[in-house]
């Protein structure tokens, strides 16, 4: 048991680094449960601007698999009703993607994507 909750603090402290990474390319970023206890592995997140659509479809370009939404609504095509909730414009709902990593994602191949998605929208 201790060993897969260093696993899970493991993932964590890569996703956590990967949304730092992320802020530095895109400052205006914002990344929904920041703050709250949420899945080690799991950054949902947007950037005002972009639709998520067109992140989904550009991240696809580069070999990379992201989802739109949460992964209960990621069939929708209607923005999150959670994000908008929460008192995000419908805009800003509609830029949400879902990132999600295993343990054997690396740091390393989330900055790389992070990099690369920077480079599209430059």
């Amino acid at each position: 048991k201790l060993l897969q909750e260093n696993r899970h603090i493991s993932i964590q402290l890569i996703r956590d680094k990967f949304e730092e990474h992320i802020r530095l390319h895109f400052p205006d970023v914002f990344i929904l449960g920041k703050q709250a206890p949420r899945l080690p592995n799991t950054s949902f997140w947007g950037i005002p601007g972009i639709d998520a659509d067109d992140f989904v479809y550009t991240s696809a370009t580069h070999g990379i698999v992201i989802g739109k939404g949460s992964a209960c609504s990621a069939q929708s095509l209607k923005p999150s009703h959670t994000a908008m909730l929460m008192g995000y414009s419908y805009d800003e709902a509609s830029s949400l993607v879902r990132v999600s990593s295993s343990f054997d994602t690396s740091l390393d191949e989330l900055i790389d994507f992070s990099d690369k998605i920077h480079e599209s929208y430059s």
